[in-house]
């Protein structure tokens, strides 16, 4: 059972490209692209014809391109090309997901799209965060669209309130918070601490992979404030 009618976060905003991003939400099959203007587009991820899945097409001009037998819906979902084909039942068409692009995220809406108004997406969090002791995630993620906002102090804060939440044994939501916190400090402008956080984030994660792109990134980032 999940609610519906509510916006949820899909994915940032930056991994969303002319390359079709499968997702799963609310258990069901999503596919994530930018048509060739840019705009962000979410489908069911399931071709009307066959049941393909649309991720393993391709993006074109007109719309999202089935890799199957070359199907083109566009961000509304419905068909507007089939190969060798002129005339096209209304029917032919798969399911399309009102999505916002806003404070670095895309959200979705997976519910009665009459009901969707882009405006409240950002208000979700606003309302998941009093729910915040329950689960850090939400206020890390809302710290995340507030330093996306460059509304750095907020960000700060939310990240900082998630870190204070540590819970027993492995935490990842912890330790990528301390990396972001260490980002939003420098932001700030303050060095000093953001020294600290990233000195924080490097001792937590010294026994990790030393291929982790995310380990790669914070320390190159820290070489920058020595």
């Amino acid at each position: 059972m999940f609610i519906r009618n509510a916006w949820y976060v899909a994915a940032w905003a930056d991994e969303i490209s002319d390359l079709p991003l499968a997702r799963r939400i609310c258990n069901e099959p999503v596919v994530l692209y930018r048509d060739w203007q840019s705009r962000p587009a979410a489908l069911l991820d399931m071709c009307c014809h066959r049941g393909a899945p649309l991720h393993l097409g391709k993006v074109v001009e007109e719309g999202l391109q089935c890799g199957y037998h070359g199907l083109i819906f566009d961000h509304s979902g419905a068909c507007v090309q089939v190969p060798g084909q002129d005339r096209i039942v209304e029917r032919t068409r798969v399911r399309g997901f009102p999505v916002v692009e806003q404070d670095g995220f895309i959200w979705i809406w997976m519910g009665d799209p009459a009901k969707a108004d882009p405006a409240k997406a950002i208000d979700f969090l606003n309302t998941a965060a009093l729910y915040g002791r329950a689960n850090p995630a939400v206020l890390y993620v809302r710290g995340m669209a507030y330093e996306q906002a460059g509304r750095y102090a907020e960000a700060q804060q939310d990240i900082e309130k998630a870190l204070s939440f540590k819970s027993r044994g492995p935490d990842l939501i912890y330790a990528v918070a301390q990396l972001e916190l260490a980002r939003v400090l420098q932001k700030e402008g303050d060095v000093p601490k953001a020294r600290v956080a990233y000195q924080n984030f490097l001792a937590d994660w010294k026994n990790a992979d030393p291929d982790v792109p995310l380990l790669h990134e914070a320390k190159a980032e820290y070489a920058k404030l020595q």
